[in-house]
Formats: structure tokens, C-alpha cells, sequence
């Protein structure tokens, strides 16, 4: 499909530069910092937070999935006293920014330890627990699963509404020591990506209820990549096979993101419009997206966003599956921008109200060679990092608080 570069990289897939994590927990007006992925497991100790790594778990069957990649307690592990029907507040909040994927539900399970002793357990024990699912929060009611703003994740992203989620311990949970498991899942990208954390808890109370075993779950055991909620992972962009987004940024927001569009240039007799026009703290200028669906399979229609400066631009919509007819596939691995107007590092929170003008420079870059080559490909195939732009990371210019989104911004608004 002959889109234009902005188009092309939103129909992008890849991987994010930054995952992540729980960063600390509130219980009872008490503050219990995180495990620090990025530090050595050995230096770290007096956590209630088991150890864990910022990359995703990609295979539902993997040990990793119980508690994260080695899922381990600290020297000098303890746990946290909180009271049944007490509220456990979770940020994934790192130096000032929040959670880093919008789509796919949060989740929070609880296991009991036995021996009434969770530090003693190795990462082979915890993969034998029992867990009972306490509290989720996915899409919201009368929303489409690819509507990103539709997911409660969507607020913690960049802490666009919030940048932490409470959770409830069941008021007649019976007392002990217990697993507390949070798991966020990324339905965005293919292979699904699961991100659990797990920390150690001391129930207090006078309940006597546990669940029963209907109740209860295994990790790994817990999610087949067959199950719907997990096979869709992947297939959200699109839309529908007859449908495609329209990007672009603005420096200000759009009260009403709207893109004509129609088979002729002569003739764009068609329109449709939106309310997604977003940005975060950290942003210049605000992401707007309008889908263009009811499309026919293989053909060209030209588009003009609804602006005073806009031009036409064109797209080649969708093949149907089983069309065999040859077509051409750029692949690209790093994408981004490499100049005068490269990366967003500074986290500037000011920068997008005073904006330079600079002069873009994009002669020698990945994103040029897409947009000087546009017409000579369909299909763009990105199994790489959206966050690296060629050689910028050995020019010392990387911060491992950059997004992808705040990263090709740049790049999006030239085109």
C-alpha cells in the first residue's frame, strides 16, 4: 500500500525503546520503594518487591511469567503489613514518567506462601503457587478494543490521568503471608508482551476466607497464545481490513481531527473525522488519528487533512487475503531521525511553548530513505526499535526516558 510516510509509520510494529515496572507501592499511607531493574541484584536489599527486568514476556509459558525474569527477593526481603480491605496504591511512575503502552488490561493477583514465608521462596516455588485475581482494569464498557484511549492503561501512559492504580485486599481474606502479583499485558505489538511484578505482603485482619480452587490460576499456566484475549495481539492498527489511520501532529489541538479523502485528487468527495488529538507533558506539538474505514481492497485514494496547509497526499489500501498478486516490502530495523531536528531528550516540559524553528535535516537518515523511495513499496515491515535513529544512540545522545512517540514526533510533523 503506497501511503505517506506518516501513514506508513503508523501502521508500524516494534518494540518501545523503555518498558518497565512497578516503581514503589503505597499501603497504609506507608511508601515501600521498587526493586531498581537497571542496578545489580546484588547491591539491593530490604525490598518487599521482588527483583524483575523492564523487558516484556513474550512466550505465556515462560517460567518468567510468574513474578518476571528471576523474580527474586532481596537480601533482607520482608513483607509489608497491610489490613484485609485495605487499598495498595502501584505507580509504574520512573522519575517523573509513567507507564509507556496504552492498550491492554491491568490485573492484580494474590497467592498464599506457604510456611507463612515468602522470602524463603525460590523462583521454582513460586511457579507452584495458587493465585486468585483480586482486582482488573480493561477496556471500558461500549468501547472497540482498538480504541486506544478506550483502556484504562491509556491513563497511566506518560501519566496522562493518572500515574498510579489501586487495588483492594478482599476485606475477609483469611490473615498470612501472600504473593501480590500485578501484571500489565500489551496487546499493541505482536508477540503479546506480559509485565508482572510481584511483592510480599503480611495480611492482618479477622477474616477466614480463601478462594476455592475454581478460583485459582498457575503462572505460567494461566494464558495459551490461542486464547482470544491473547491472539489479538498484534492485529489492532489495521482496524479492519478495509480500514486505515491517517496521522499527524499539530502544534496545537484539534477540537475536531478531520481528513477528506476520495479516488481521484480531483475529487475528494468523502470525510471523516475524530476526537483523538493528544499529547503529554514532555510533547511539542499533539498526535491527531482519524480511520478511514469502508476502503476497497487495492486501490489508490488520495487524502488531505482538514487544514489551510495541508496537501494531498495518497495511500494504497489493503490487499485481501489470498490476493497473490507481487508487491514490494521495505524493511527497516531503526527508525528515526538523525540531524539538526533529531531526538527529544531533554524532557524539556516547557519546550512546547517555545518552539524553534529548525531547519529539518534528514538527507542521510532511515525516515528520508522511506519518504525519497515512497512510491516503490507497498508494505512496510519494522521488526526493530522505533527508538533508535541510526547511529544517534553511539553519538551520546540517548536517554533511556525517551519514548518512541516523543522520538519520531519530529519526524512526523515534516511530512
Amino acid at each position: 500500500m503506497r501511503l505517506s510516510l506518516a501513514a506508513s509509520l503508523a501502521a508500524l510494529s516494534g518494540h518501545a525503546l523503555a518498558h518497565g515496572g512497578v516503581q514503589k507501592y503505597i499501603i497504609d499511607d506507608v511508601t515501600y520503594p521498587g526493586y531498581v531493574w537497571h542496578e545489580p541484584f546484588e547491591g539491593q536489599s530490604q525490598l518487599i518487591q521482588r527483583s524483575w527486568h523492564s523487558y516484556p514476556i513474550t512466550d505465556p509459558a515462560s517460567s518468567n511469567m510468574t513474578c518476571n525474569f528471576r523474580g527474586a527477593a532481596v537480601a533482607g526481603a520482608y513483607h509489608a503489613p497491610v489490613r484485609a480491605g485495605s487499598t495498595i496504591s502501584a505507580s509504574w511512575n520512573e522519575d517523573g514518567f509513567g507507564w509507556v503502552h496504552t492498550v491492554g488490561p491491568l490485573m492484580a493477583y494474590m497467592a498464599a506462601c506457604p510456611g507463612d514465608d515468602c522470602t524463603a521462596l525460590s523462583t521454582t516455588d513460586i511457579a507452584g503457587l495458587d493465585w486468585f485475581k483480586i482486582a482488573e482494569a480493561g477496556l471500558r464498557d461500549g468501547r472497540a478494543v482498538a480504541d486506544k484511549l478506550a483502556w484504562f492503561q491509556w491513563d497511566l501512559w506518560e501519566n496522562q490521568v493518572t500515574d498510579h492504580w489501586d487495588v483492594v485486599v478482599p476485606a475477609a481474606l483469611k490473615p498470612g503471608k501472600y504473593l501480590l502479583r500485578h501484571e500489565i499485558v500489551n496487546l499493541e505489538l505482536a508477540p503479546v508482551q506480559f509485565y508482572p511484578d510481584c511483592a510480599q505482603l503480611d495480611v492482618r485482619g479477622s477474616g477466614s476466607s480463601v478462594p476455592s480452587a475454581e478460583y485459582l490460576v498457575k503462572f505460567p499456566g494461566g494464558y495459551s497464545v490461542t486464547d482470544p484475549g491473547v491472539a489479538i495481539s498484534g492485529h489492532l492498527d489495521m482496524k479492519t481490513k478495509t480500514a486505515i489511520s491517517i496521522g499527524w501532529n499539530t502544534y496545537q489541538q484539534l477540537s475536531q481531527p478531520c481528513v477528506q479523502y476520495g479516488t481521484s485528487a480531483d475529487h475528494l468527495n468523502q470525510q471523516s473525522c475524530s476526537s483523538d488529538s493528544v499529547t503529554y507533558p514532555t510533547s511539542r506539538t499533539y498526535a491527531n488519528t482519524v480511520t478511514l474505514s469502508g476502503l476497497a481492497p487495492a486501490t489508490t485514494y488520495y487524502y488531505k487533512i482538514a487544514s489551510t496547509n495541508s496537501t494531498i497526499e495518497h495511500f494504497f489500501s489493503p490487499r485481501l487475503p489470498g490476493d497473490k498478486t507481487p508487491f514490494a516490502v521495505n524493511v527497516v530495523i531503526d527508525l528515526g531521525v538523525y540531524g539538526a531536528d533529531g531526538f527529544t531528550t531533554q524532557m524539556d516540559k516547557s519546550k512546547r511553548d517555545t518552539i524553534p524553528h529548525i531547519e529539518p535535516a534528514l538527507n542521510h537518515s532511515t525516515i528520508g530513505r522511506l519518504a525519497s523511495t515512497i512510491d516503490d513499496y507497498e508494505l512496510v515491515l519494522h521488526p526493530g526499535d522505533l527508538a533508535y535513529a541510526d547511529d544517534w544512540i553511539l553519538e551520546g545522545h540517548y536517554s533511556k526516558h525517551s519514548t518512541y512517540a516523543s522520538q519520531i514526533q519530529a519526524a512526523l510533523k515534516n511530512f
